[in-house]
């Protein structure tokens, strides 16, 4: 969702700003943080016509610029939000401010060998200033010429008066540059003198070309094919030390542009190598050296250059990986990816069989087959199933649910599911509607012992990874005969300032699907003012199309920042006018039209006194006890005021007096100001900052609100992800379980660091245990099923999870933190391998 406020904190997080600035301000950063500015190109080369083809300068992922100054030199680099945005990570950047003499260019080069496709998008920029512009934009003009050849050998070009663009930055007034051969090859040169003598030979030694050619200026000069009449002795290519290993993944393992690595070792080593593609036949190749006999392939975030573990500090570099593997032998030494984690052995050329695709334990039930079983099968995922090619219509209902029984079944907290969304399904929840009409393919994502799951819907033969959350009642399509609305009313939004005095007032909108009912931010300003009973309304028409539509707003004066624009505002479904209250940079519903500066002002959720509800807040603030919640003027909404919560510390929604029915949430970490789903039995909840709060609890959207007190609930913005987790890097580790009856003091698991493992050796077990931190609850993994004793593999965990269970016995157990993984073994079996 396009909010901006969550926009400006995006960026002021990137790059250092201390405070939003005006559109066109786009220098941000002071101090010694980060710098930035936009970068725009003054001339393309849209007018270069040659053989019907055009071309324009347009910016990649990867281009540079680079700026010289008295202040020193920098470089700069795309952003990955907003590609003609330049930023510098160097410290010193921001003394640009105040630099003079600045030259900006562009520089394209690879090693000795000029980077061809930078010169075939005309990418040869410069441009000189004084000081650098305030309004952190700068404009690039073209300097050069660009040659355009080919040649079945590499060629190297000379030029008695020319500047080779982006050669080693070179500004020699002779020079000459080697490019690969190919049958598309471009080079820029930029001119210093009208008629430039251009030669071209092959090994330094064959004279090809040669040719006086009067350059200008962003022209283009095709020079053809280039053929010698003796081909020459190709050069010997050098033979790699070592021996080679190939990689040859499939589509799911080269999406969103990921890099391949490999992790090798032996019995007293181990190094890492990056695998490339050379001619790009999708085979990846790395030479390793001899003595190294084990290997792991590694599927890698293209957010880092360099091979990495994921770690407490730099989570993610490894997106997927192998097991552990032999290396193979020539020539079985291709090792093909058959699925996200598992692959094979083979030589070059080999077709894997595709995975097997079995039923599973899951089915699909709903109106659509009378409630009956709809077999969904396994995926090569693990724990995830799918039933494809799912015809419902409009209003149709459906659960996921054991094979042959009800009594493991999953439904939904909120109704009306769209298309190409996920929601949580959780123990018995009510049954999902669909919004829209169609042929589905529904998905279960679900691991054993979980209380939950997460159940897509997705347009048939689409990508399920693709998919976005939806957290909120969907609408039923007009198109299906279910419109809650009449669809060719007329809505209107109705605004009375009150205490405000900006000088103009936009309305920004959008829905649960994200679709904007107004122009882009800051929105649209008033289609209309009407006087009702002497008061003046600004009025907003929304378009007929965002009737039926769960509407959010934004009131704001267009200038960004705090005081200059209102938080966030659930307005409801368009299904009437709205009159709201804009009272300074707060708004609120209008309880009479006709005198809106008498307005009560009392939001939904405020305490109604005495009146306490079924449900309680337990955590460790109360020795998990009951704290009663209290009804509000909204209904099946709760609260529990001014709560002193410390941080991390944890919480949780249940029935008074009882745990049989209780709340918690898939996600931990809590901020603050934010409403996050929760469903029946989740994880405990944990709070990241300590403080005062007031707690709601949403029962008919199943919700729950961290709140600092007194303020409004619906201020709040979604958390659907994990927030900062606890240092934990110098907290100990042990095992508490039914050996210590819960209790302090816990199996104390000891860091080895030769095999980068806690590990606990003769540990008497006595049924159930949990891996907790420091010998408290704060900080705690759990498994929800059984250990296998010896298991290679080990045992998944989750933080919160279920009980770990193994048969009472003594073990030596092994926990993993950075994969949360662990392992129980006879005393004195060899350690496991990460």
């Amino acid at each position: 969702m396009k909010k901006f406020w969550n926009l400006m904190l995006a960026v002021a997080v990137m790059f250092g700003a201390a405070a939003c600035t005006e559109e066109g301000a786009d220098i941000s950063g002071n101090g010694n943080e980060s710098f930035s500015f936009i970068a725009e190109i003054e001339q393309t080369r849209a007018d270069v016509v040659e053989n019907g083809d055009a071309w324009q300068a347009v910016w990649s992922g990867d281009d540079k610029l680079y700026v010289t100054s008295d202040k020193g030199n920098f470089t700069f680099a795309n952003s990955a939000e907003e590609l003609n945005r330049f930023v510098s990570t160097d410290a010193n950047a921001s003394a640009l401010r105040n630099a003079k003499n600045i030259v900006i260019t562009t520089q394209h080069e690879n090693g000795s060998v000029v980077d061809s496709d930078a010169g075939k998008r005309g990418l040869s920029l410069r441009k000189e200033y004084e000081f650098f512009p305030e309004e952190g934009k700068v404009s690039l003009g073209v300097e050069s010429a660009f040659l355009r050849l080919a040649c079945d050998y590499n060629v190297t070009i000379s030029a008695d008066a020319a500047i080779f663009s982006g050669v080693n930055g070179s500004k020699n007034i002779v020079a000459d540059v080697t490019l690969k051969a190919g049958n598309d090859i471009w080079v820029a040169l930029t001119p210093r003198v009208d008629k430039v003598s251009l030669t071209a030979t092959i090994a330094g030694n064959m004279e090809l070309y040669v040719e006086e050619i009067l350059l200008a200026v962003g022209g283009l000069y095709d020079l053809g094919k280039i053929v010698p009449e003796v081909a020459p002795a190709p050069e010997p290519e050098p033979q790699p030390e070592g021996k080679v290993v190939y990689l040859v993944p499939n589509d799911d393992w080269k999406s969103a542009d990921a890099w391949f690595a490999a992790y090798l070792w032996e019995s007293s080593d181990s190094t890492n190598v990056k695998l490339t593609d050379e001619d790009g036949d999708g085979i990846y190749s790395a030479v390793i050296p001899e003595n190294m006999t084990n290997i792991i392939f590694c599927r890698m975030n293209p957010a880092y250059t360099e091979f990495a573990w994921n770690n407490d500090t730099e989570s993610d570099h490894v997106w997927t990986q192998t097991a552990d593997l032999t290396v193979g032998v020539a020539p079985n030494n291709y090792y093909y990816i058959t699925s996200w984690e598992t692959g094979e052995w083979n030589s070059e050329g080999y077709t894997p069989e595709p995975p097997a695709v079995n039923q599973s334990t899951w089915a699909v039930a709903g109106t659509f087959n009378g409630w009956g079983d709809m077999l969904m099968y396994s995926t090569d995922v693990a724990n995830l199933f799918v039933a494809q090619s799912v015809e419902l219509n409009s209003g149709d209902m459906f659960k996921i649910k054991a094979a042959g029984s009800w009594d493991k079944n999953f439904g939904g907290g909120i109704n009306n599911l769209m298309p190409n969304k996920w929601m949580t399904g959780y123990q018995d929840g009510s049954d999902i509607a669909i919004a829209k009409s169609g042929v589905y393919d529904i998905y279960l994502e679900y691991a054993e012992g979980d209380s939950y799951g997460k159940i897509y819907l997705i347009e048939a033969g689409g990508d399920y990874t693709a998919a976005t959350e939806q957290t909120t009642n969907g609408s039923l399509n007009p198109d299906d005969g279910n419109e809650p609305v009449d669809p060719s009313s007329e809505y209107k939004i109705y605004v009375y300032k009150q205490n405000n005095n900006w000088s103009a007032v936009n309305l920004y909108s959008w829905d649960d699907m994200e679709t904007l009912y107004t122009n882009a931010w800051p929105g649209s300003a008033p289609s209309a003012t009407e006087t009702i009973n002497g008061y003046d309304y600004l009025v907003w028409a929304m378009p007929t199309t965002a009737n039926g539509c769960n509407l959010n707003i934004i009131l704001n004066n267009g200038n960004g920042g705090v005081g200059n624009q209102t938080a966030d505002f659930a307005l409801g479904t368009l299904n009437q006018d709205y009159y709201i209250l804009l009272d300074g940079d707060v708004i609120s519903f209008i309880e009479d039209k006709d005198n809106p500066g008498n307005n009560s002002g009392q939001n939904p959720g405020e305490e109604i006194a005495g009146v306490a509800s079924e449900w309680a807040l337990a955590g460790d603030f109360n020795s998990w006890g009951d704290t009663v919640m209290y009804t509000t003027t909204t209904s099946n909404l709760f609260v529990a005021q001014s709560v002193a919560i410390g941080a991390y510390k944890e919480i949780k929604i249940k029935a008074v007096g009882s745990w049989d029915t209780n709340f918690g949430g898939g996600i931990n970490y809590l901020n603050t100001n934010i409403w996050t789903g929760v469903f029946s039995g989740g994880s405990n909840l944990s709070v990241v900052n300590e403080g005062v709060y007031d707690i709601y609890f949403d029962n008919a959207n199943k919700r729950i609100y961290v709140m600092d007190e007194g303020v409004d609930y619906r201020t709040a913005t979604h958390q659907s992800s994990n927030g900062a987790a606890p240092d934990l890097s110098s907290a100990s580790w042990g095992l508490c379980g039914t050996h210590n009856s819960w209790s302090s003091p816990d199996i104390e698991l000891v860091w080895d660091g030769t095999i980068g493992l806690y590990v606990a050796y003769d540990a008497k077990l006595t049924g159930e245990f949990k891996v907790r931190a420091n010998n408290a609850w704060g900080e705690d993994y759990g498994c929800g099923g059984t250990v296998t004793v010896n298991d290679a593999a080990g045992k998944s965990m989750t933080r919160g999870g279920g009980n770990c269970k193994v048969t009472s016995g003594t073990y030596d157990v092994y926990f993993d933190l950075s994969s949360a993984l662990i392992w129980v073994r006879t005393p004195g079996s060899a350690a496991p391998t990460r």
